[in-house]
């Protein structure tokens, strides 16, 4: 261990002196605390609203309309263009939170005073790439188009053939569960002692 130790001992581990960018920046911010809370309400705000539009759409019955995102990605954002981002509550969940955050990140990092141009730059930059690399676009688990690519190919190759439960059963499940969780907001009915 001491011998791999001393082997990646003269190694530089940040190149690109991040470390140094992201501390100038936090000193930068902490200097002027306002904007940064400023920034934290917003997000917070925007966080209330769309956990009430998820609930909202959790508990809506078929056919209601539903609620207008919180947040849209940008336009000729391709990412998210597969119909399950919007259509999939869960999806849009995911989403709409990435692009929350992502917008909340930018502007944590943009016109910070007292930062000098060149680290501004190289903290913007080096946040939208770790905002790139984070999308849910990029986890197959997190985006729609994969699992569906998924799905179908094991479909295709009868994977699901042997299974004890079949996706009409899956079916009737989610429409039975929907309609348990709507009637559990209804009016309590008192009952006489």
């Amino acid at each position: 261990m001491k011998a791999f130790s001393n082997s990646n001992s003269s190694t530089n581990k940040d190149p690109f002196k991040l470390g140094d960018a992201y501390s100038e920046w936090f000193s930068a911010v902490s200097k002027n605390p306002d904007k940064s809370m400023e920034d934290g309400m917003k997000f917070w705000q925007k966080s209330m609203q769309l956990s009430q539009q998820m609930f909202s759409s959790a508990v809506a019955r078929e056919g209601q309309e539903k609620p207008e995102p919180v947040i849209v990605e940008e336009k000729g954002d391709r990412r998210f263009k597969h119909e399950d981002w919007s259509a999939k509550p869960t999806f849009s969940l995911i989403k709409q939170s990435y692009l929350m955050t992502s917008e909340w990140m930018r502007g944590l990092v943009t016109d910070v005073e007292g930062l000098d141009e060149h680290t501004a730059e190289k903290v913007k930059f080096f946040t939208e790439r770790y905002l790139d690399a984070m999308s849910p676009t990029n986890f197959a688990a997190t985006n729609p188009a994969v699992v569906e690519k998924i799905i179908d190919g094991q479909m295709e190759k009868g994977q699901f053939l042997n299974s004890d439960i079949t996706f009409r059963e899956i079916q009737r499940i989610k429409k039975v569960l929907k309609k348990k969780l709507n009637n559990m907001y209804h009016l309590r009915v008192e009952y006489p002692e």
